[in-house]
């Protein structure tokens, strides 16, 4: 009996031994057609997500490229005498209880200034222009009340410094694409912008 005992408690641990290992190695692997096909569906998973990464980056330059064209010369950077300018963006404002537009909107051209000069600091006043596309021109002023940003026309930039935001600000009918034009002595030099 003692003998009968003992080779069946060595049968059942075999037995156990032996299936435990089954189960680990198929685990671990599994037949040759479901490895194949889960290596199909990731590769055509990834497949999938190139292409639609692809489609999102080609949307998102049409996008960019649709909107610079729809602004003109927005974003481009010019340079005039001793100044260099990009023109960031430009907005329609409405006035407000203090200051109201003559012509309906005010148009703010929000720009870069760097003065490449040595010695002068140089202002914008009297040398920043708009015209609309009615021929209408207007002198860029004051920012009116509620309008936080540097004006051009207030702010000395000081030679060979960069005022990274502000502002010129026109009080004209909107009737776009717009031109602006900076003058620096003999210099002149113009933007396209629509709002």
């Amino acid at each position: 009996m003692k003998k009968l005992h003992i080779s069946l408690v060595s049968i059942f641990t075999a037995s156990v031994v032996v299936l435990t290992g089954c189960s680990f190695g198929l685990k671990g692997e599994q037949p040759a057609s479901q490895n194949t096909s889960y290596n199909q569906n990731q590769n055509n998973q990834n497949q999938n997500n190139q292409n639609q990464n692809t489609q999102n980056t080609n949307q998102n330059n049409q996008n960019q490229n649709a909107s610079q064209n729809t602004q003109g010369d927005v974003g481009q950077t010019k340079t005039v005498g001793d100044l260099t300018i990009q023109v960031n963006g430009v907005r329609v404002q409405s006035g407000n209880k203090t200051s109201q537009p003559k012509n309906g909107k005010y148009i703010v051209v929000d720009a870069s200034v760097t003065n490449n000069s040595i010695d002068k600091p140089l202002s914008l006043n009297g040398y920043a222009t708009l015209k609309n596309a009615n021929g209408q021109t207007a002198n860029a002023q004051y920012s009116p009340y509620g309008l936080t940003e540097i004006n051009y026309v207030t702010t000395l930039v000081s030679p060979q410094s960069k005022v990274t935001r502000g502002v010129l600000v026109f009080d004209i009918s909107e009737s776009a694409p717009y031109t602006l034009e900076i003058k620096q002595g003999d210099n002149t030099t113009t933007w396209t912008i629509n709002p």
